[in-house]
C-alpha cells in the first residue's frame, strides 16, 4: 500500500516523525519512505517542478554555476538526491528546506529499512551488526 500526503510542522523531521505515528496508530507498519535518494533527470524535474531540459543544463553546466554533483551511476543517468539539493541550496537555486528535507527522508528511510530487515532477517542482521561494531 501506498500513502501519499503533505504535512506541515515546525521542523522537517516532526513533520516526517508525526506521519509515521499517524500511518502506525492507523494500524500499518512503515517500512520505507517512498521519495528515495537515486534520482535521474525526470524525478529531479518532477520534484524541482522544472522541465527535464532544465534539468540537463543544469547538469551539463549550461546554466547555474557548473560544478553539479557526479552521477552515482557512471553515466550521469542517476544522481544522489541528498547531494543534488545540497548542491542546489549552496547554489543559490533552492530553499534550505529542499536540502533538509532529502536529508531528513534519507536517514528515516535508513532507519526504517535497518528495522524492518532486523524483523525479517534476525541473525543476518545480528551477524551484520557484530562485523561492524
Amino acid at each position: 500500500m501506498r500513502i501519499v500526503f503533505d504535512r506541515e510542522a515546525e521542523t522537517v523531521e516532526a513533520a516526517v516523525l508525526s506521519a509515521i505515528a499517524d500511518v502506525r496508530k492507523a494500524g500499518y507498519q512503515v517500512e520505507r519512505i517512498e521519495e528515495g535518494d537515486d534520482v535521474d533527470l525526470a524525478a529531479m524535474a518532477e520534484r524541482l517542478g522544472k522541465s527535464r531540459q532544465e534539468i540537463q543544463d543544469l547538469v551539463d553546466g549550461v546554466v547555474g554555476p557548473g560544478d553539479f554533483p557526479l552521477s552515482i551511476s557512471g553515466y550521469k543517468t542517476k544522481w544522489s538526491w541528498r547531494e543534488v539539493t545540497t548542491w542546489l541550496v549552496a547554489a543559490g537555486l533552492a530553499e534550505p528546506v529542499v536540502a533538509e528535507t532529502a536529508r531528513v527522508i534519507a536517514v528515516v528511510d535508513a532507519a526504517l529499512l535497518y528495522h524492518a530487515a532486523k524483523r525479517r532477517f534476525p541473525a543476518l542482521m545480528e551477524a551484520i551488526e557484530d562485523l561492524i561494531r
